[in-house]
């Protein structure tokens, strides 16, 4: 291999490391709230950005760099800091378009989902011929709905968990419209 070839692949690399860097540091600046690191490396490999091992090496870079740091208490969320938002605010133009819209609407998709999750539950227990589905969909400090599913199988369990936290409101919106308000 030429040297010339090793210098190019070499400058590649960095390109690529400083993309991957500033793209992370636009994500923290246009999200309003901190993300895990797992969840950024989740939401930067499915918009290909780069794979696990970049993305995690640029991220150690950002917090030695201090242009991201990390929570004070155990929730292991990172936020961008002032020297971040900084750089993003400049450099984040250099990046395309499409790009930085995928990777805020990524985001947004992980942050509601995991929302959702949070706030609504579903437990699957076995029972004598299957399985028993249990929803429960939470207020602040009160169990709005809590809805039990029978479910002949596992397979079909899990479909209906997955679709339960996918948009627990519609199951709200059956159930409530099945209540006659009037006579």
């Amino acid at each position: 291999m030429s040297r010339s070839f090793n210098i190019a692949a070499n400058a590649e690399d960095a390109f690529k490391k400083n993309d991957i860097k500033l793209i992370i540091c636009y994500l923290l600046s246009n999200i309003d709230a901190g993300l895990k690191k797992d969840d950024i490396v989740s939401v930067l490999s499915k918009c290909s950005v780069a794979n696990y091992f970049e993305i995690t090496n640029a991220f150690s870079e950002l917090i030695t760099q201090k242009h991201i740091s990390s929570s004070l208490d155990d929730t292991e969320l990172f936020f961008i800091t002032d020297t971040g938002k900084i750089i993003s605010e400049q450099l984040s133009v250099s990046l395309p378009y499409s790009l930085r819209e995928k990777v805020i609407s990524q985001t947004l998709k992980l942050l509601s989902k995991t929302k959702r999750e949070t706030e609504n539950s579903v437990n699957i227990k076995n029972c004598e011929n299957g399985y028993i589905v249990e929803c429960n969909i939470s207020g602040t400090n009160i169990d709005l709905l809590t809805l039990s599913i029978y479910a002949p199988d596992l397979m079909q369990a899990e479909l209906i968990k997955e679709s339960f936290l996918k948009k627990p409101e519609k199951f709200y919106q059956a159930v409530l419209s099945l209540i006659p308000l009037e006579e």
